[in-house]
């Protein structure tokens, strides 16, 4: 049987997108140096202060809330609701977490967690007396 494209109803077209249910997973790319761990994600329209940034237990969770209404009291048409962006994850490296530092540039968040650094041995001398 073949389909010609009269035979084909044309359907309208219809953007529909569910209201937010819960936080979406925000998406990060990751990597590892020798001393670190960076994590980087893109957050266009959301503020800096709008991040919230914890590490506990070995687990760094990022949220977000992001409101589109730029402060304007009444929005003649909205096709963006707002939401909330989260994602955890946990980290299997011994981090220094007070050395945890997080930059928002260019709607871009960049985490960087330093790795704790094992004590090198070395050698000890023994001197006589």
């Amino acid at each position: 049987m073949t389909t010609s494209a009269s035979n084909i109803q044309q359907q309208p077209f219809v953007a529909s997108y569910p209201r937010d249910q819960g936080p979406t997973a925000a998406r990060f790319d990751c990597w590892k140096t020798d001393t670190t761990i960076v994590l980087s994600g893109d957050f266009p329209g959301i503020k800096s202060d709008q991040f919230s940034i914890e590490f506990h237990d070995q687990v760094l969770t990022i949220t977000a809330e992001h409101d589109p209404s730029h402060g304007f009291r009444k929005a003649l048409k909205s096709e963006f609701a707002p939401k909330s962006l989260e994602r955890s994850f946990r980290i299997h490296e011994e981090i220094h977490a007070d050395g945890i530092k997080a930059t928002y540039d260019n709607a871009v968040l960049t985490v960087v967690l330093p790795i704790v650094q094992p004590i090198a041995p070395r050698q000890i001398p023994v001197s006589s007396s």
